[in-house]
């Protein structure tokens, strides 16, 4: 389950990235509209809810025996701090004021950092 949790938080930081790319351009960017920054969302929390179901099953005797147990629970903590930040995104932009790109780089380095240790975890055990 772990892995289904990787899978889906990775998509989700593939559409993120689309959206940094976006917004990288400047104020002369074509408008993406509100619908791919929802389905990034909705990606996202999902992820972090499989993550968490996954944990909650307990980790596996590879990752116990490779000292790499506590990394679920890391990325969590990493991938539920980015939800927050995220949360505060959305809240900016449904007051139509843009996100601000400090947000936009805290919000993915956490979630980048998250998915890293899951991807190391997922690649280890």
């Amino acid at each position: 389950m772990i892995d289904l949790a990787f899978g889906i938080l990775a998509v989700a930081a593939l559409v993120g990235s689309g959206l940094a790319i976006v917004h990288a351009r400047g104020p002369g960017a074509k408008i993406i509209g509100r619908t791919v920054p929802t389905i990034h969302a909705v990606i996202g929390t999902v992820g972090l809810a499989v993550l968490i179901a996954a944990l909650r099953l307990g980790a596996s005797a590879a990752s116990e025996r490779l000292g790499t147990a506590g990394f679920g629970t890391a990325a969590a903590g990493l991938v539920a701090l980015a939800f927050l930040v995220g949360l505060l995104m959305a809240s900016r932009a449904w007051r139509r004021k843009p996100p601000g790109g400090a947000l936009i780089g805290i919000h993915a380095t956490l979630a980048i950092a998250g998915v890293t240790l899951l991807l190391a975890l997922v690649a280890l055990g």
